[in-house]
């Protein structure tokens, strides 16, 4: 399992940082997991009803019809449990949802191999097989390894199937060398997806931070880092709303340097600096993480503290 991730590293390193990945692969995994089950969830209720159409319709062959029957069931179990895993906490899901996600990538592609089985002498479904594998390695995320099994597997189990049951040589021949070939051309392409994927999505995280980290300077006073003026009066008038709608309590303490004035004009501006970040240092010690510190005036701070009243 190692030596296959370190390959996919060394096959992406070009454009993916590999400290990066490490660094979004949970978050990364849970958004792209949630991604998946919405394109899922439309794709089955789709084939539901094109396996009912074989079903019903008088003009499909009966073979293909038994084999519709069966992934109609199949896939409708499917939908009630995609149904039932949506009403579970999201934090809780997570494991169910790549087992899920994996049994339906399974069902897609064992019908398309079924197709290709039920009329091997008749009808060339092969391609069916080969355009669901490659539709799935590209419209979602699967993690290396479960797309190399997927491939790997469903490549061998077509390819026995076509040694038993095709019996014309030449048939036998292109079709086995048609899987060899796509399904290669195909994990290859689910491997560039997937980089893609990250890539972007990595590049997105990165100008999001950037960008909250910009928005957060701004609200910030330059030489202390506690909120400016401004932003402290918007999270004070926030915690009064919050307090009279869940009736949560806090306490509001003002903090001011006596003498501030003497001090600059005697010692000058700078030593009246070295004061306020002083006063700062001792404030931020004594005030809990959760607690918002404001710098409301040139000498004069404003502390909002949680669940505190003036007793």
């Amino acid at each position: 399992m190692n030596t296959l991730r370190n390959f996919y590293y060394r096959l992406v390193s070009v454009k993916i940082d590999r400290i990066e990945l490490e660094k979004y692969r949970e978050k990364f995994s849970c958004e792209q997991l949630n991604e998946n089950a919405k394109v899922l969830t439309i794709l089955m209720i789709i084939l539901e009803g094109v396996e009912l159409f074989f079903v019903l319709c008088p003009f499909v062959l009966t073979s293909v019809k038994k084999i519709s029957m069966i992934f109609l069931i199949t896939n409708g179990l499917l939908i009630l449990v995609d149904l039932y895993l949506k009403q579970k906490p999201r934090a809780d899901r997570f494991n169910l949802n790549v087992f899920f996600q994996h049994n339906v990538f399974i069902n897609f592609i064992a019908l398309s191999i079924a197709l290709n089985v039920v009329t091997m002498n008749s009808f060339d479904f092969i391609h069916v097989y080969i355009v669901t594998l490659m539709f799935i390695s590209i419209a979602f995320y699967i993690p290396v390894i479960s797309l190399t099994l997927f491939t790997l597997i469903s490549a061998l189990i077509q390819i026995l199937f076509i040694l038993n049951l095709q019996h014309d040589a030449m048939a036998q021949f292109h079709q086995i060398t048609n899987i060899i070939v796509f399904v290669t051309i195909t994990w290859y392409l689910g491997i560039i997806s997937n980089q893609k994927k990250i890539e972007l999505w990595i590049n997105h995280q990165n100008q999001v931070e950037i960008n909250q980290r910009l928005e957060d300077s701004n609200k910030r006073d330059s030489m202390t880092r506690f909120y400016n003026h401004e932003s402290i009066l918007i999270k004070l008038e926030r915690l009064i709303k919050q307090a009279s709608e869940d009736q949560s309590v806090f306490s509001v303490l003002m903090i001011d340097i006596d003498d501030f004035k003497h001090i600059n004009d005697h010692f000058g501006h700078l030593e009246g600096d070295r004061v306020i970040l002083e006063v700062a240092k001792s404030i931020r010690k004594c005030v809990r993480d959760i607690d918002f510190i404001g710098r409301y005036g040139g000498e004069e701070f404003l502390i909002l503290l949680f669940n505190i009243t003036p007793e």
